[in-house]
């Protein structure tokens, strides 16, 4: 899973130092915004979450909820069964209140595709009283991490997939700078308006949509609109895992779905995994999900 880093050209570190034809001007270090050919999707990054996608919209609908850093379409990585006490984040920490935690370190687009570099802040602040068990190991209540953030850093690739409206191919690759017994990648996970209520699962061998109940499982997801002209769902050439890898959870306020990768163990070095996210109607989101599943090779990059 170690990759080549690709040489940066636009650097956000000191502000932005250098803008090249053919790449999108240095937005507020992060606001970037690319389209679909048709222009029927329109996805954009934000600058005060350390550049995780903020936004996408179709047919003027708003696909994404953004009301804390936590939510948006974005990557996360937790550690050692510590749950949300040892837990790197792109858009930043709980805390966040406008700015982020997180430290953008890179970005460029052009106008179908994006990349950003990300150090990912932990999702407590070091010390806080998680208040109940962390995660999987009762014995913790209170966060692993003695600093906001510490190398662990998130670079990303979002693009259109050229001839598939609709669909996008994310591509995180996560730098990992010291070894761990296992990790949980959410590569992405997706919170989305309660309006996107409906929960479905595809079964791509039959290429028939059922639908779904809370929880993990093996079948891609799709979150839609109760009519079905809105929806938005994911596959990965990654999963399943041992019957698991893709999972839909209802929150009071906001509806999620993920694409997770499990690793045991995780020596230090980068992990890179891709997942293909469809924009559309739910039946568009079908045919693009089982079409990105034929076309591209399982368990590849």
């Amino acid at each position: 899973m170690i990759i080549y880093r690709r040489q940066w050209v636009v650097k956000f570190s000191l502000g932005c130092l250098a803008v090249l034809t053919g790449l999108e001007a240095c937005a507020a270090q992060g606001d970037l915004e690319i389209r679909s050919a048709d222009q029927a999707v329109t996805l954009r990054t934000g600058a005060q979450f350390a550049g995780a996608v903020s936004s996408v919209v179709r047919d003027g609908v708003e696909y994404v909820d953004t009301r804390d850093h936590g939510r948006l379409l974005q990557s996360a990585v937790n550690f050692d069964r510590f749950g949300e006490c040892d837990n790197p984040t792109e858009a930043g920490s709980r805390d966040d209140r406008g700015s982020s935690s997180s430290r953008l370190l890179a970005a460029r687009s052009g106008p179908d595709w994006l990349e950003t570099r990300a150090d990912m802040a932990f999702w407590l602040a070091p010390g806080t009283d998680y208040g109940r068990a962390c995660g999987r190991r009762p014995e913790v209540r209170s966060a692993l991490n003695r600093s906001v953030r510490d190398g662990y850093l998130l670079d990303k690739r979002v693009a259109f997939v050229p001839g598939m409206e609709g669909l996008l191919e994310y591509d995180a690759a996560y730098t990992v700078p010291r070894a761990h017994e296992s990790a949980v990648f959410e590569v992405i996970a997706a919170y989305m308006p309660r309006d996107f209520a409906a929960r479905w699962r595809l079964d791509l061998a039959r290429g028939a949509l059922a639908q779904a109940g809370q929880g993990t499982g093996s079948d891609p997801v799709i979150r839609a609109t109760r009519d079905g002209r809105h929806a938005m769902g994911v596959w990965s050439p990654h999963l399943p895992q041992s019957g698991r890898g893709y999972g839909l959870v209802d929150y009071p306020d906001v509806v999620k779905w993920n694409c997770v990768v499990r690793e045991t163990p995780v020596p230090a070095g980068v992990y890179r995994y891709r997942c293909y996210v469809a924009v559309g109607t739910l039946d568009d989101v079908r045919a693009a999900l089982l079409a990105a599943a034929a076309r591209f090779p399982r368990g590849g990059h």
